[in-house]
């Protein structure tokens, strides 16, 4: 899991700036409205980048096709995997020494065992509410400011 990384309010303040410098300073003449821009493609075929655009229906038939063989998911708890295992079957690992209890999950896929995930969470690098600075309408006022300079 990756760690969160956060700035400073001063260093998001001045990548704000830079970047809203940076959009000032270009030579480009795009008034920012999709409509005020001319060749703009009308149809998917006209798009130079669609070689591998699918129809509704090759979407449809594909996801058929994949969930065909599928005929339900059921779960069990164990507490070590078995030699083999079951097709379409969770396999709930009990995780010992842990403080929520939770399972490790497995399924028997290509004749051996897939870890597929855990039922534990963690939370521990997601912001918290405590952790928000609340803005007032004059500060959100002055951002709007600095971005209209």
């Amino acid at each position: 899991m990756s760690t969160i990384k956060y700035l400073s309010e001063d260093a998001t303040l001045f990548l704000v700036q830079r970047l809203i410098a940076k959009i000032n300073s270009s030579s480009g003449s795009f008034s920012g409205n999709y409509n005020d821009l001319t060749n703009k493609p009308t149809k998917l075929s006209e798009f130079t980048n669609d070689s591998n655009f699918q129809t509704d229906s090759q979407v449809l038939t594909a996801i058929t096709n994949a969930m065909s063989d599928i005929t339900g998911f059921s779960a069990v708890i164990v507490e070590t995997l078995p030699t083999t295992g079951e097709t379409n079957k969770i396999y709930l690992v009990v995780k010992e020494g842990t403080a929520d209890d939770g399972y490790n999950e497995y399924m028997w896929i290509d004749s051996k065992w897939e870890f597929i995930g855990s039922t534990s969470v963690d939370m521990t690098d997601y912001i918290k509410r405590t952790d928000m600075v609340a803005l007032t309408n004059q500060e959100i006022l002055d951002i709007i400011a600095l971005a209209e300079v």
